[in-house]
C-alpha cells in the first residue's frame, strides 16, 4: 500500500515538472517570437488608392482636394509608385499652372509644395524670383522646425534640378545645426521651437528626413552623432509594448493622425539611415509591429492617409532595416469532404510587404491546435513543401490530421536563406476554419409511462431526413424521449454542434414551441413530459408535428426535417378548464383607450375676485395718497443730461412693472424673462448715470460749503 502511494507521488511530481517546463518554454517562445504583419498591400489596394486620388482631382482648378498640400501628396504618390500615368499626362498642364501659383504666396511651405510638384512633372521654372530665394534663406535661418525642414526640403529639390539659387552649403550647415539644437536628448524627440516643453515623434520624423537630405553636404558626419544617440531613446519604449499589438506613435496635436505620425517617423529613420553609414538601432520586432499598423490602415479615405500608408510601407521595405515578411493563407476555410475534386489543402503564401516573392525560404508548421485547446496539438514540427507551379507558395494536407469541424490556430516559422535581408519569422499564428458535412446516427424516439429512462416503452428508430412511417399516439401521462448522435461524415467521429432544437407545432392553431436538445457525452437527449407540454399549447388536443433542427457555422449543410407526426390527447378535465388562451401573433391588437387625469378643481369665482381686490388695494391707496397729499416731484432734476437719464431710468423701471402685468395676463415664463433681461440693461445703465450725477452734485456742495 505504501509503495503504491509513493509511486503515485513520483508520477505526479514528474508530470508537474514536465508541465512547468512546457509552460516556461512556451513563455520564452512568446517573448522571443516575431509578430509579422497579417496582410500585405496588394494590387487591389493600389487600385483603390488610384481611384481615391483620381476622385479628388478638380478639373476647374487643376488641383487635388482644393489645396496645394494634397496636390503635392497626390503627385508624390503617383510618381513614386508609378500610378495613373495616362491620367497625369492629360492633366499635367493644369496641375503645373496651379502649382506655380504657390511660388507667389511667399510661404516656405507653399514654395516646397510647388517645387516638389513642378520638379516631378518637369515644369519647374529655370529661375526663381528674389522673393522666393529670400523666403528660403529666411527659413534656413529660422528657429522654427517647420521653417527649417521645409527650407531644407526645398533646397534639396532645387539642387537636384540644378536650379541656381543664392544659397550655399554654409546655409545648409547652419540649418542642420539649428535642427539638431531642437532635439530633446532625454526623450529622443524634437521640439517645434526651443520654448516647448514636450517633443513629438512627428517632429522627429520630419527632422530626421531633413537631416537625411543634408547629410551629403556636411563635411564632418560626426555632427549627426547626437541624432543617432537619440534614436534608441525614442524607440526604447517599444520594448515594453504589447507583443501582439501593432506599434504606432501619436503626435501632440490630434489634427495630425497616428498614421501620419508613424509614417513620417519610419520615413525619417529610413532616410537618415540611407544617407549615412551609421546603423539604426531598431529591432526587427519594432519594424514588424510598425508594418502591422501600416497595413491595418490601408483602407484609406483621404489622400494624406494614402500617402502615409504607401510611403511608410516603402520605408519599412527600403532596406534600411531588415524587411518584414508576411504569411497569409490563400484559403482560410477548408471542407472536410470525400470529394476528390475539391481542393482540401491549406496553401501558405510568404511575401514581402508588397506581395512580392522574397526568394527561397523554408516554412515550418510549428503546431496546429483547435481554438481553446492549446495543450492538444494535432500537428507539430513539420516542414511544408513548396509548390512548383506557384511562386512563394507552400502547401500541406491539414485534413490528414482528421480535424473535427471548428476553428483552428496554425503557427508557422519561416526561415529565409542565409544572410537574407528579410526578418526571420519565429512565430506567425493564422486561423483557419474546418467545415464538414455531418450526419445523424443512432436516432430513437421512445414513448413510456414514466420518467425512468431505463424503463423504455415503445421505441421507434429514425434516420436522417426521414419521417416515421407511423404517427405517435401520445397521452397526458406519457413521456417522450428523443436521442441521437451527430457524426462527421468523413472521420466518423462524434461532433458537437452549437444549435440543436426540437420544434413542436399544433397543425390546427399553428402555435409552436421550441426545446433545446442538450448533449450528454456523445449523445443528444431530450425528454418531454406530455402533461407539461400541455401548458405550452393550452391543453389543446389534436395533431402535432415534431421537427428536428441541427445547425452550426462549421457544418456545410444544416439539417431540418419533420421527425414525426403525433396525435396528442390531454384527458384531464381540470386541465381542459384551465386551458390557456392561444394568442394569434398576427391578429390585430385591441384598441388602447387612454383615460387622462381630470383637471384639478379651481377655487370658486368669488374667492378669486376677493383675492384680486386685495392685490389691487395697495395701488388704490397709492393713487388716493397722491390725490390727497400730492406727488413730490420738486427734486426732479432740470439741468444738463440728468433729466434725460432720469426719464430713461424711470421709464425702464416702469416698463418692467408693466411687463410683470403682461406676463400675468398672457406671456410665458421664459418669454417674460427674456424681455426682462433686455429692459434691465438700459435701466441699470441709466440708473448708474443718475446715481453718479447725484454723487457729483453732493461732492460739489460739500466743497462749496
Amino acid at each position: 500500500m505504501y509503495s503504491r502511494c509513493n509511486s503515485s507521488r513520483r508520477v505526479v511530481s514528474q508530470t508537474t515538472i514536465l508541465t512547468v517546463v512546457v509552460l516556461v518554454c512556451h513563455i520564452i517562445n512568446v517573448c522571443l517570437s516575431s509578430h509579422p504583419p497579417h496582410d500585405f498591400f496588394n494590387k487591389q489596394d493600389i487600385a483603390n488608392v488610384e481611384t481615391l486620388i483620381k476622385s479628388k482631382y478638380d478639373a476647374n482648378t487643376g488641383c487635388f482636394n482644393g489645396n496645394l498640400k494634397d496636390t503635392h501628396l497626390a503627385i508624390a504618390t503617383i510618381n513614386k509608385f508609378k500610378l495613373l500615368s495616362s491620367f497625369v499626362n492629360s492633366v499635367k498642364p493644369n496641375i503645373c499652372a496651379y502649382a506655380k501659383e504657390g511660388f507667389t504666396l511667399n510661404k516656405i511651405e507653399s514654395i516646397y509644395y510647388s517645387s516638389a510638384i513642378t520638379s516631378v512633372l518637369g515644369c519647374l521654372p529655370t529661375s526663381l524670383s528674389e522673393k522666393v530665394v529670400n523666403e528660403i534663406s529666411s527659413a534656413l535661418n529660422s528657429d522654427n522646425l517647420y521653417d527649417l525642414v521645409y527650407g531644407v526640403w526645398s533646397v534639396a529639390i532645387l539642387k537636384k534640378q540644378n536650379i541656381n539659387i543664392d544659397i550655399d552649403d554654409t546655409d545648409l550647415t547652419s540649418a542642420t545645426t539649428a535642427i539638431i539644437e531642437l532635439l530633446d536628448q532625454e526623450y529622443g524627440t524634437w521640439f517645434l521651437e526651443k520654448n516647448q516643453e514636450e517633443g513629438s515623434p512627428y517632429f522627429t520624423g520630419i527632422a530626421l528626413s531633413a537631416l537625411g537630405q543634408v547629410a551629403s553636404y556636411l563635411e564632418d558626419s560626426s555632427e549627426l552623432s547626437p541624432v543617432f544617440e537619440a534614436i534608441p531613446v525614442l524607440l526604447q519604449s517599444t520594448d515594453d509594448s504589447d507583443a501582439e499589438s501593432p506599434l504606432f506613435f501619436r503626435h501632440t496635436d490630434p489634427s495630425i493622425s497616428s498614421l501620419v505620425t508613424t509614417s513620417f517617423l519610419i520615413q525619417g529613420l529610413s532616410e537618415i539611415a540611407a544617407a549615412s553609414s551609421e546603423d539604426i538601432d531598431i529591432d526587427d520586432k519594432s519594424v514588424e509591429l510598425i508594418a502591422s499598423f501600416l497595413t491595418s490602415q490601408k483602407y484609406v479615405l483621404s489622400i494624406e492617409d494614402a500617402h502615409a500608408v504607401m510611403f511608410g510601407l516603402n520605408a519599412v521595405n527600403s532596406g534600411a532595416f531588415k524587411r518584414p515578411l508576411v504569411v497569409t493563407l490563400s484559403n482560410t476555410q477548408i471542407y472536410a469532404t470525400k470529394d476528390k475534386d475539391r481542393d482540401t489543402d491549406i496553401k501558405v503564401k510568404v511575401t514581402d510587404i508588397w506581395g512580392n516573392p522574397p526568394g527561397t525560404a523554408r516554412v515550418f508548421l510549428v503546431r496546429a491546435y483547435q481554438s481553446g485547446k492549446e495543450d492538444i496539438a494535432l500537428l507539430s514540427n513539420q516542414e511544408i513543401t513548396s509548390l512548383k507551379d506557384e511562386k512563394n507558395t507552400y502547401s500541406f494536407d491539414f485534413l490528414a490530421a482528421r480535424p473535427d469541424p471548428g476553428s483552428y490556430v496554425l503557427e508557422f516559422r519561416v526561415l529565409p536563406t542565409e544572410q537574407s535581408e528579410y526578418v526571420t519569422i519565429t512565430s506567425a499564428q493564422r486561423r483557419v476554419q474546418v467545415v464538414a458535412a455531418v450526419g445523424l446516427t443512432d436516432g430513437t424516439i421512445s414513448v413510456s409511462d414514466n420518467a425512468d429512462r431505463d424503463q423504455q416503452g415503445k421505441v421507434y428508430s429514425f434516420e436522417q431526413e426521414k419521417q416515421l412511417k407511423n404517427g405517435l399516439d401520445l397521452k397526458s401521462n406519457n413521456f417522450l424521449l428523443i436521442s441521437f448522435k451527430v457524426r462527421n461524415t468523413v472521420s466518423g467521429r462524434s461532433v458537437s454542434v452549437h444549435q440543436t432544437f426540437v420544434k413542436i407545432t399544433n397543425t390546427q392553431t399553428k402555435q409552436t414551441t421550441f426545446y433545446v436538445v442538450p448533449q450528454e457525452g456523445q449523445t443528444y437527449t431530450l425528454q418531454l413530459s406530455v402533461a407539461k407540454l400541455g401548458t405550452k399549447f393550452g391543453y389543446e388536443s389534436g395533431d402535432y408535428t415534431i421537427e428536428l433542427i441541427i445547425g452550426d457555422s462549421f457544418i456545410s449543410t444544416s439539417l431540418r426535417w419533420v421527425l414525426a407526426k403525433a396525435t396528442i390527447t390531454f384527458e384531464s378535465k381540470s386541465q381542459q378548464s384551465t386551458r390557456a388562451v392561444v394568442v394569434d401573433p398576427f391578429a390585430p391588437l385591441p384598441v388602447i383607450e387612454h383615460k387622462f387625469r381630470p383637471a384639478a378643481l379651481r377655487a370658486p369665482e368669488y374667492m378669486t375676485n376677493i383675492f384680486t381686490l386685495l392685490v389691487l388695494i395697495p395701488l388704490v391707496l397709492l393713487i388716493v395718497a397722491f390725490l390727497r397729499f400730492g406727488a413730490n416731484i420738486s427734486n426732479y432734476p432740470t439741468r444738463g443730461l440728468l433729466p434725460l437719464y432720469s426719464l430713461f431710468f424711470v421709464g425702464g423701471y416702469g416698463s418692467m412693472l408693466g411687463l410683470i402685468v403682461i406676463y400675468w395676463l398672457s406671456l410665458k415664463l421664459f418669454t417674460a424673462v427674456g424681455y426682462t433681461v433686455l429692459l434691465s440693461i438700459p435701466t441699470i445703465f441709466f440708473g448708474n448715470l443718475v446715481l453718479h450725477s447725484y454723487a457729483q452734485q453732493r461732492d460739489h456742495k460739500v466743497k462749496t460749503n
